[in-house]
Parts: C-alpha cells; structure tokens; sequence
C-alpha cells in the first residue's frame, strides 16, 4: 500500500471490532433477546406490559456490555499502552456515540472510523500548521459541528412526541 503500514496487533483489532459490530448487529435485530433489549430502551414499561421481562433485560445488558468492554480492554491493551491521557479514550467514545446517534450502534461505528481518520489527518497536515495540539481539538470540533447541524446525531432518529 505505498508508504503506508498497519502494524499487525492494530489490523487483528480492527478486525476485531468489525466481527463485533457484526454479532452485535444480528443479535439486536434477530433474536428475542435483542427484540428485548430494543424494545425496552425505547419504553420499558410498555415492553414490560408486553410481557417482557424487563429486569432480566437489564441484566442481559449489562452482561453483554461487560463482555463488549473486556473484548474492547483486550484489543486497545495491544495496541497503545497506558498514558496519562487514557481519559481522552471514553471522552472520543462519548463523541462518536453522540455524533453517531444514541440510538444506532451502525452510525457509532462509521462515526468511530471518520473521526479516527480526520483526527489523524488533521494531525498530520495542520499541527506543523499551528505548533501542534490539533488531534485533540478536532474531534471536539467535528462535535460542534454534527449537534448544530443534526442534534440527534449523523444517523439517530429524530423524534417528535406530543405533550
């Protein structure tokens, strides 16, 4: 690929988290549990009224988000080591999930990946630019922009109730 190299632990987590997304993906949209899970985040007491365990939902996610952070723990522990600035991880989490939307795992996903690489570029192009520090502005800035311009994230669903 040119003068480009992905080292080998950074390809088996991205890989990783692709196989993840996926699994993730069918699980919410092809299973009772997922149905579940769905369900009671947009109201659970009328999933509850529906006959849906809500309590044992709870716990199924918390499971599943218990797992889904290990796995997560596991591949970012090859890929950098610990620094003083391992905050900015859940902080650049926040963001793509916000950017994304809240409401789907998909947009998070594309989101993660856009920020990743225009963080990265703007790194490479604008830090000789203005003496540096750009990689941790960029991605505050791309969330400025994504809340003026679509509230609700790149790919969250606008809702609208009725008072």
């Amino acid at each position: 690929m040119g003068g480009l190299s992905v080292p080998v632990n950074q390809m088996v987590s991205f890989l990783v988290a692709v196989l993840l997304f996926i699994a993730l993906s069918l699980v919410f949209k092809f299973t009772k549990v997922g149905l579940g899970m769905r369900a009671t985040a947009e109201d659970h007491r009328l999933a509850q009224g529906t006959g849906i365990t809500v309590r044992k939902i709870f716990s199924y996610v918390w499971v599943l988000s218990g797992l889904v952070a290990t796995v997560a723990g596991i591949a970012i522990a090859g890929v950098m080591d610990i620094y003083y600035m391992l905050p900015y991880i859940g902080i650049n989490g926040l963001i793509v999930a916000i950017c994304g939307g809240l409401d789907s795992l998909s947009g998070a996903f594309v989101v993660g990946l856009l920020l990743g690489v225009v963080e990265n570029v703007g790194a490479g192009y604008l830090d000789p630019l203005v003496g540096g520090g750009v990689k941790d502005v960029v991605s505050y800035i791309v969330l400025l922009m994504v809340l003026l311009v679509r509230p609700y994230g790149l790919f969250g669903l606008t809702r609208i109730e009725r008072i």
